[in-house]
């Protein structure tokens, strides 16, 4: 059971980093000017930080998604979403609004505490991973499954993305249940 959900977890985090990676890529200059508004670094250093950021959501999805170069993939997804949990302490201590661009220029969601539980889930998820190579567990890759079993695991991988996006704004349905109720 448990090289099931590492497979349906490693492929629940490729395709949340290729949605997030081919959004980027639809709208460059925008994500190269939104970059801009966090204010973390030089202007100047917009553009490098866009191209760097998209081609390392790309390879960490296509690690996740083919099982090649997995560790590599597991390692720098760990990496890319510690820095980006710092910039987001930065922002939210700040108070600012600034977008969150993490699945490109045309969402229009604020950076906020829920931006910061998305990547904290994420963060587990690689954590996870890798924890289970280093124990020396083995599951089969995506490209070694049958396409039934590759259906059921890309099935699994959207229903645990579906359900940590509920996991995330739980808190906020309540809050918003709690006071529709009449007191």
């Amino acid at each position: 059971m448990i090289p099931q959900i590492a497979l349906a977890v490693q492929l629940a985090v490729g395709l949340i980093f290729l949605w997030s990676s081919l959004s980027k890529l639809a709208h460059p200059v925008s994500f190269v000017e939104g970059l801009s508004e966090y204010a973390i670094s030089r202007t100047m250093l917009a553009t490098p930080i866009a191209v760097g950021v998209i081609l390392a959501e790309g390879f960490i999805a296509l690690s996740h998604l083919t099982g090649g170069m997995l560790a590599s993939g597991v390692f720098g997804g760990i990496v890319l979403l510690l820095s980006f949990a710092s910039v987001l302490v930065v922002v939210l201590k700040r108070g600012k609004p600034v977008r969150c661009l993490c699945f490109g220029v045309t969402q229009q969601e604020p950076v906020s505490f829920q931006t910061f539980a998305r990547v904290g889930l994420l963060l587990a998820a690689e954590l996870l991973l890798q924890f289970l190579q280093r124990a020396g567990l083995h599951w089969n890759t995506p490209l070694e499954l049958t396409p039934s079993d590759l259906l059921a695991a890309l099935l699994c991988a959207a229903l645990a993305v579906l359900a940590a996006s509920w996991v995330i704004v739980a808190p906020e349905i309540l809050i918003r249940l709690s006071n529709a109720v009449p007191r």
